[in-house]
């Protein structure tokens, strides 16, 4: 039992090492989702704005037109 025991404690920084690396490497890729999906809402924003505008101009054409 006292073999494993030091096993465990010869293992253990590299253990601790791994969990910070791979909380690391979690909340890397959770901001680098947040930031893909941030960067969607705002294309799509632009893309809605876009199509208003474009709807209001064709609307003031129609409006000048007739």
């Amino acid at each position: 039992m006292s073999s494993k025991f030091r096993n465990t404690e010869i293992q253990s920084p590299k253990l601790k090492y791994l969990t910070a690396y791979s909380a690391e490497m979690q909340m890397q890729m959770q901001v680098q989702q947040m930031i893909e999906q941030n960067n969607l809402a705002q294309y799509l924003l632009k893309k809605i704005q876009l199509s208003m505008t474009s709807v209001m101009i064709k609307r003031f054409v129609l409006m000048l037109c007739h």
